[in-house]
């Protein structure tokens, strides 16, 4: 742990892990976590598409749809909690993949 929190001091980011009762907490905004990344850049993606602007929604959902390293929580284990959460993100990586224009008939496939 001491190690962790140099590397943390290093970044400037010694506020990120926090001494709670019981063990430690990894402070991390929305911005920092790839999952509420993807929601954000998918919604901005999808509400650019309901107002027109075909360009701009591919552009969002090309970007939310990078962000996906393989299988979502692949590494977290068989816990119920990890299976539902994973299987609620490939539902959103289907679904940004699925809509217009940024499916396979779309702008990404030269549309």
């Amino acid at each position: 742990m001491a190690e962790l929190r140099r590397a943390f001091r290093q970044t400037g980011m010694a506020d990120r892990l926090v001494t709670r009762a019981g063990g430690y907490l990894l402070v991390a905004g929305p911005e920092d976590v790839d999952a509420a990344r993807f929601d954000q850049l998918a919604a901005q993606g999808r509400a650019l598409l309901a107002a027109g602007h075909a360009v701009g929604a591919a552009g969002c959902l090309q970007e939310a749809l990078g962000l996906w390293r393989g299988p979502p929580l692949a590494d977290a284990g068989d816990w119920d909690w990890a299976r539902a959460e994973a299987a609620g993100l490939r539902e959103a990586q289907l679904a940004a993949v699925e809509c217009p224009p940024a499916g396979p008939a779309g702008l990404w496939a030269g549309g």
